[in-house]
């Protein structure tokens, strides 16, 4: 008696669980594929993650979000960019960075973002050298991951004042795309004398 109960308990189940199946594949059979990512996010946040990741110092991340020819190249003279971002991502004594709201990630204005297979443009502003002009910005797909292809590199930025007749001056670091960025002196008329002066990083050439 108990093993004609079971049979039949089991018998049961199985058809439980076949209509079950069966429903479920019909109602999945009649959706539309979910597409969970809209690429050109995926794009523009790879451009912003880049900023986070060097506002935050994470040299191990920052030089990960480029493609491994561009990062190589990031800082002249070195043959690594984990090596060669150590000086410009070492905290500077007495100096703090501020970033103006424009100037954050998500402060970033990205537009006219298309891609192609692998291969995606874009135009962003971007905080050097100056976060009202925009630069334009090439990245690939790589095992998953937007990498900017558009050559890079580490610039040192000075700021000196004069007052009382000494010459104060104080160096930033900050990432500029495209042509390298040659010595630039402009001259501010504020209350005392500025001298704002940009130029690459001064590592052994190469």
């Amino acid at each position: 008696m108990r093993r004609t109960i079971w049979i039949r308990l089991a018998a049961s189940a199985v058809a439980l669980m076949a209509a079950c199946y069966g429903s479920s594949a019909r109602a999945t059979a009649g959706k539309k594929p979910v597409v969970h990512r809209d690429e050109a996010s995926v794009v523009a946040h790879a451009v912003r993650q880049t900023l986070v990741d060097y506002i935050q110092r994470d040299v191990r991340a920052f030089c990960s979000d480029f493609e491994p020819t561009v990062a190589a190249h990031l800082v002249k003279g070195e043959t690594t960019c984990e090596s060669g971002l150590t000086s410009a991502f070492s905290p500077q004594p007495g100096q703090e960075e501020i970033y103006a709201p424009s100037e954050r990630p998500d402060g970033l204005k990205i537009s006219h973002v298309r891609w192609q297979g692998n291969v995606a443009h874009l135009t962003s502003t971007w905080p050097w050298p100056n976060i009202r002009e925009s630069v334009n910005l090439t990245l690939r797909q790589a095992r998953g991951r937007w990498l900017i292809a558009t050559p890079a590199h580490i610039v040192e930025e000075h700021l000196c004042s004069r007052a009382l007749g000494e010459l104060d001056c104080r160096t930033f670091y900050g990432v500029r795309f495209g042509v390298r960025a040659s010595t630039s002196v402009v001259m501010v008329n504020y209350s005392e004398s500025w001298l704002w002066a940009a130029r690459p990083t001064s590592h052994a050439n190469h």
